[in-house]
């Protein structure tokens, strides 16, 4: 997958998790968000399991490493989240 269409898909996600299309997203959205970006790219079943039981703190601490101080996390603060979690290409 090149890097055009990583990008893509990933806006879609966060687009989708966006609901109220405000252009960024709460502390549930984000949880939604990570859940969803997790299961697209094929994480095991049991990564997934272990981020949905993580505790509200947690997210939290994972929400404000990626710049959101005030309650909203934006596009371009997610940009971060997938530099850091893009799946290796497959051989």
């Amino acid at each position: 997958m090149s890097d055009e269409e990583y990008n893509t898909r990933c806006k879609e996600i966060f687009d989708t998790a966006d609901v109220k299309k405000l252009g960024f997203l709460t502390l549930d959205q984000f949880r939604k968000f990570v859940i969803s970006f997790m299961e697209e790219y094929g994480k095991p079943e049991g990564e997934i399991e272990k981020m949905i039981d993580r505790s509200t703190a947690m997210w939290a601490t994972i929400f404000k490493h990626y710049g959101s101080f005030d309650g909203k996390l934006t596009w371009a603060c997610t940009q971060g989240f997938f530099k850091e979690n893009k799946p290796k290409p497959q051989n």
